[in-house]
Formats: structure tokens, sequence, C-alpha cells
């Protein structure tokens, strides 16, 4: 598989610097190499409005970031999950893309510093994710947007718990998710599918690390079948929201996204999928050095936009 050429150099040049793989260094280090990475982000995109609100779960506070397009009146909101393997990463990952989505979607953003592993293990996050769910319905007014129009989205880990929110959701019969957006999502932790071994080493996110996140966040015993973390085997689609599904060629998870992307069309959910073609995983966040990554963006912010085309035209208006 041939990368980008982009994204090629950038990956000679990770290489190439003598720094330690993510898996080998203490987590610690691991969360201010990610925070190192930020030079490669790009420049922040101004919005309308950005504010940072305190929500409150039964034994301890996390932060949201909220980023609003425009002073319009019920739009519809996004909650947004970052990656990192449950293990580093905030809202400051994730800042640059939640501005670029809020302002091409005319959607409100809501990015989610859930907790982290291994200090907080499964269900720490997905906790986290239902509570802000549960925050975005009931204060929807407040914020500025409509609670019958709230979609989830993630990348790698985040994508895992965007899918496994609506699922969630779901079966707590709590706020209804309209959209999911998943971005080379993490489905499926028994590693069956032929990409892991394809691309396992050399093209970003190694085999290797994605197993030293998954013994991290989540215990030794629990079932890598449970829907829970696994989402692909989930039995029922019944009442889960339409898809915007998009995976990397260049990838170890790439086969496990496409599948899920199946097993939701054959269960009769409305779903779009693109692989970007030249992509590795996390690709989104170098949009500086890569065209690609800009391209996959605007594209769900499009997704996005065009889901909730007639309450963001109405809320707008003033209707």
């Amino acid at each position: 598989m041939l990368l980008d050429p982009e994204l090629a150099e950038f990956l000679k040049n990770v290489s190439e610097s003598g720094n330690k793989a993510f898996e080998i260094m203490s987590i610690d280090d691991m969360r201010q190499a990610t925070k190192r990475l930020s030079v490669f982000y790009g420049d922040v995109e101004p919005v309308h409005k950005v504010e940072t609100r305190a929500i409150k779960a039964d034994d301890h506070d996390f932060l949201v970031r909220i980023y609003h397009p425009s002073p319009a009146k019920k739009l519809p909101m996004l909650l947004y999950f970052h990656a990192g393997g449950y293990v580093r990463g905030d809202v400051e990952l994730c800042d640059p893309i939640c501005r670029k989505i809020a302002n091409r979607s005319s959607c409100i953003v809501i990015s989610v510093n859930y907790r982290l592993a291994p200090e907080d293990k499964f269900p720490a996050a997905l906790e986290d994710a239902y509570t802000t769910l549960c925050f975005a319905h009931r204060y929807a007014h407040e914020i500025g947007g409509s609670k019958d129009h709230i979609a989830v989205a993630g990348d790698s880990t985040g994508g895992n718990l965007a899918t496994v929110l609506t699922l969630l959701t779901r079966e707590r019969k709590g706020p209804k998710i309209s959209f999911q957006i998943l971005m080379y999502p993490v489905v499926d932790y028994t590693y069956s599918f032929p990409s892991h071994e394809k691309f396992a080493k050399g093209y970003f996110m190694t085999e290797e690390a994605l197993k030293f996140y998954e013994s991290q966040y989540f215990p030794p015993d629990a079932d890598r079948k449970d829907p829970y973390i696994s989402p692909y085997f989930i039995k029922h689609f019944d009442n889960l929201p339409p898809a915007y599904i998009i995976t990397a060629e260049c990838d170890p998870v790439r086969d496990e996204g496409e599948a899920y992307a199946e097993k939701l069309k054959k269960s009769g959910i409305k779903v779009v999928h693109y692989r970007f073609k030249g992509t590795m995983h996390a690709f989104i966040y170098f949009s500086p050095i890569s065209k690609k990554a800009d391209e996959a963006i605007f594209s769900v912010a499009e997704a996005l936009h065009g889901f909730f085309r007639e309450t963001i035209e109405k809320a707008l208006h003033g209707q």
C-alpha cells in the first residue's frame, strides 16, 4: 500500500527523529509526547464562541469544551470524543478539529474531557460519555442547542466510545442520538481481521500499541466480545442511529471498521462509508501537512450539516 506522499514524509521524519514509540514510554511521558505532537495540528480557527464547563458526576467532575459556530439558538449538537487509546489526549488534542467541524457544519460541538486509564478503568470513559449526553439533553436550551438533534462523533478509541454510547443510551432508554460519525473506529478487541497483521508496524499506529492501550483500560478478565467493549459484536441493531464512517487505508483497524459498517447496513441502518486512500490511523490530526486530513474533516462537517440541514436552517432564521 502506498501512503500519501505528505503522510509518508511525516512518518519518515518521525522514524528518523529517534523518539521512543508510545507503547514503550511511561504513561506520563506518553501524555507529554502527545502534547508535543500538537505542533503538527495547525493553527486554531476562530469560532463565534468557545466555553468550558464542568460537569458533575456522582463522585467526580470533568470538563467539556463547547464550540458555538454562531449566536443562533436550537442548533444541533455534536458530542466529540478524542482519540488516545483511553490513556492520553484531552480537549486540546482535538481542538483544531472541533473548530473546523463547528464552523463548517453550523452545529454546536461539545468536546469531552473524559477520564483516562490506567487511573480510571472501563467503563469510566463510557460513563463520562453518557453523563455528557444527559447534560447536553438537559441543558440544551441553556447551551443554545436542540435536545432533539444530538449526534456523536469520535476517532479511534473515541470512535469506540461514540458508537458504544449509542448502544448504552438505547439500553438505558436515555436521550436519543440521531446520528453517529465514526473515524477509523476501534470496534473489535479480538484482533481477528487481516488488517491487524498487514499494518502491524510502520503506519503510525502499531498492533503493539493497540494492545498496550487495551490493557490499560479494560480489565484482563473482561470478555472482549462484550458489545460495550467491542461493538462489532452487538447482536441487535434496532433503533441505533444512521452512521457516517471513515476508515484509513493503511491502518490496523481498517477492516473491523469496514466490517462494522457492513453489519449496520445489513441491519437496515443507513450508512455512508469512505475509505481514505493513502492514509494511516489518526491522519485527521495532521491537516497542516496533509490535504487528506482536511478533506476528511470537511466531509464529516458536510455529512453532519446535511443530516441536520432542515434544523440548522430553521435555527439560523430564528424559527
